[in-house]
């Protein structure tokens, strides 16, 4: 502790020592309020903080997305978590995760530092096997398909459902393979693009190749696609 510090420290006690109630109250208000009051802000934050990752880290992920140059009405974006997880007739102890507005670049004049960030997040989602699927828009869809991102949707869905979208289903060389293989669903004549003005409106549902929940692709599917509805 330094000369100068503790010099002050005696300074300020010897000033409320010699003060009376009402001064030391006035004394108070007039040098320490403020700062008492941003630490007790700091230390309601921090604690929120903290309190937020402990859930999430108790809460088990059931299923998660994001929207890719893509974007939803609020109600839209609960239509696809919070609301899905209702459906799903989980507790409270399971979410459902979205994120949205996950803007990247689809060529060298559209770069910016976000849209890269955007960018690994996305890769850092999929490596970490924590994305299930996503709404792309035709520009985001080719600018992710390299490395066999997007899963086989003949062997993520039954062939019953890939029947009443088979009109719908933009087909993609594997580059592994060099196949083409059913990857992608226009979602223009959908339930969500209908009812939450999906914006652009040719938009297109992929599901991520490593994601060990795609048990769930069927249902969610036809989520979006018929509302509450059966197939017709």
């Amino acid at each position: 502790m330094s000369y100068q510090f503790r010099k002050s420290m005696k300074t300020e006690k010897e000033k409320w020592a010699n003060m009376n109630g009402k001064q030391r109250l006035s004394y108070y208000f007039t040098y320490y309020f403020k700062t008492t009051i941003a630490i007790v802000l700091a230390v309601i934050v921090l604690t929120s903080i903290i309190r937020t990752t402990v859930l999430n880290r108790r809460m088990e992920n059931l299923f998660e997305g994001a929207l890719v140059n893509t974007f939803l009405t609020v109600e839209g974006e609960t239509y696809l978590s919070e609301d899905y997880l209702a459906h799903l007739g989980e507790g409270e102890s399971r979410k459902v995760s979205l994120n949205t507005a996950v803007t990247i670049s689809v060529d060298e004049e559209d770069f910016s530092q976000e849209k890269y960030y955007n960018h690994m997040k996305l890769v850092t989602l999929m490596a970490a096997e924590e994305l299930d699927y996503m709404i792309v828009s035709k520009e985001a869809l080719v600018i992710l398909a390299g490395g066999d991102t997007y899963a086989n949707l003949s062997e993520c869905l039954p062939a019953e459902i890939l029947e009443h979208v088979k009109d719908q289903i933009i087909f993609m060389k594997q580059e592994e393979s060099g196949k083409e293989i059913p990857v992608a669903i226009a979602l223009s004549d959908s339930y969500l693009a209908k009812a939450f003005s999906i914006n652009p409106k040719e938009c297109y549902l992929v599901f991520v190749a490593n994601s060990k929940r795609l048990d769930l692709a069927g249902d969610f599917l036809q989520y979006i696609y018929c509302g509450l509805n059966d197939w017709k």
